[in-house]
């Protein structure tokens, strides 16, 4: 493993064509594996949505949103398929829709009736997926976790910890938006989100829950082998490492180009080329696909870009 890692170092990252080579501005890409497909979403002016898949990074075919759909947060592979965590327009009171994406039709999976959550952590984990944070009714920042079991097709939400998984996922230690989520078997990842005391956090610690019942507490923690880390990052999961690109730093206060692979099992960390110039980005959407890393977009602290990169990782 860490050969082929270190082979990595020696190769750079390189431009490829796509959809994002256009002249309008987005916000927040998001970006999912599925199928033999990477599928991105991009937020455009107004909240809507422009969403497209590829099977070879050449080739692009155009998804058709409905006009309802708006604020894309995220995207997950999982096994009832493509999931998309987004908002309502006909709602207007920003509680959370999913949305099933089945090759070039999407689908209403459910839309939530629990209070407003917006700019949630999207985590999947089984047969749920969960929104962990955002911001709620009066824009502030929340602990909330509100679970949807797609087998049941029903909602859990907590405030506080849980005693076992049939009670939902736990809440957040800390309130905080734009977050990463991160699965590997039984643990699930938080990485770089804002929180809403700028002052007393300098750095978001990466948080860590074990669920295959050997944690009593069931708690979010800060992990105990991967380090801190910046804010607002891109992350994906290659093999048995978080690789986390870009993102805020607080403590200098500027953006960052570093990449790098984290080991889930030892916490070793092994550099990348950083995210190539003129990047020095926050929001960017990472993705493993076909043996390469792609970073899609982000923005620079003044504008986003419409780049996608590369990176093989084989």
């Amino acid at each position: 493993m860490c050969v082929r890692m270190c082979v990595c170092v020696l190769i750079q990252w390189r431009p490829v064509g796509g959809p994002l080579n256009e002249t309008s501005p987005f916000d927040i890409p998001r970006s999912a594996v599925h199928d033999g497909q990477l599928y991105i979403a991009l937020n455009t002016t107004g909240r809507s949505i422009s969403m497209y898949r590829t099977g070879d990074l050449h080739t692009w075919s155009p998804i058709s949103v409905p006009g309802d759909i708006q604020g894309c947060n995220g995207l997950k592979s999982t096994g009832s398929g493509l999931i998309m965590y987004s908002y309502s327009s006909t709602d207007g009171g920003g509680r959370p829709c999913l949305h099933k994406v089945s090759g070039e039709e999407i689908t209403l999976l459910s839309q939530s009736k629990l209070p407003r959550q917006v700019l949630a952590t999207f985590l999947h984990a089984g047969d749920h997926v969960v929104l962990l944070g955002g911001k709620d009714e009066g824009d502030t920042y929340t602990t909330t976790s509100s679970t949807f079991n797609m087998d049941t097709s029903t909602w859990q939400q907590t405030t506080n910890a849980v005693t076992s998984q049939a009670d939902g996922f736990p809440a957040l230690p800390t309130a905080m938006e734009c977050a990463a989520a991160i699965a590997y078997d039984d643990q699930h990842y938080i990485v770089g989100g804002y929180y809403a005391d700028d002052t007393q956090v300098k750095r978001a610690p990466i948080l860590q829950l074990t669920t295959d019942g050997t944690d009593a507490t069931c708690q979010w923690k800060p992990s105990p082998v991967l380090p801190s880390t910046y804010t607002s990052v891109g992350t994906t999961l290659y093999q048995d490492q978080i690789i986390i690109a870009g993102g805020y730093d607080r403590v200098k206060g500027q953006n960052s180009s570093e990449c790098y692979a984290l080991s889930v099992s030892s916490g070793h960390k092994t550099a990348l080329p950083p995210l190539p110039l003129p990047a020095r980005w926050q929001y960017t959407s990472l993705a493993v696909f076909n043996g390469q890393l792609v970073s899609i977009g982000g923005m620079d602290g003044a504008k986003y870009h419409n780049d996608i990169h590369v990176l093989d990782l084989t």
